[in-house]
């Protein structure tokens, strides 16, 4: 048993002949259609803001970005926008 481990274990290791990678299925490109699906966007407004909802099957998982307006910002406070832009 263990003489078969270690064998398997030399074997996987090694890299594949060029016979056995030529067996590999390939996809090209060109043999892809794009097929490019509209994103139900529902643009409404809360007090203020600007907010755009999709509704998109996510299987429960909430994604949510937000943008800030930065023109307000102090100039001396714009390096510390890189700290939390992907909290």
């Amino acid at each position: 048993m263990w003489s078969e481990d270690a064998h398997a274990s030399r074997r996987s290791g090694a890299p594949d002949p060029p016979e056995a990678l030529a067996t590999i299925p390939t996809l090209k490109l060109s043999t892809c259609r794009a097929i490019t699906r509209p994103f139900p966007i529902e643009a409404t407004s809360l007090r203020d803001t600007r907010v755009l909802y999709h509704d998109l099957l996510t299987n429960g998982v909430v994604y949510l970005d937000l943008g800030f307006d930065l023109h307000t910002l102090p100039a001396e406070l714009l390096p510390y926008v890189t700290v939390v832009q992907r909290a």
